[in-house]
């Protein structure tokens, strides 16, 4: 045989042995540990972030209720659609 043959199949078997000892020494499946949680089952969905704030303009509306005026603390106000005023916490 010629020399890169030679090679080629020496290291196809290493590779064949490295194979079966990683899956002669593999870990075992999990479900068959005994060191699984009750709830190890049970999935929880994803994690997902709060939504942004809106950000607090400290005003509060003012008489008639018709626009905002710069006067409240931890006041958001906002003027609807139909004009009139709302006041909410922040």
């Amino acid at each position: 045989m010629n020399r890169p043959l030679v090679l080629a199949l020496r290291f196809m078997a290493i590779m064949a042995v490295l194979l079966v000892v990683t899956a002669v020494f593999a870990p075992s499946s999990p479900k068959s540990s005994p060191y699984l949680s009750a709830l190890g089952d049970l999935t929880s969905g994803s994690a997902l972030a709060a939504p942004k704030p809106q950000p607090c303009n400290n005003m509060t509306c003012g008489p008639g209720g018709i626009n905002c005026r710069d006067f409240g603390t931890n006041v958001n106000c906002t003027v609807k659609a139909n004009g009139t005023c709302r006041s909410s916490t922040c």
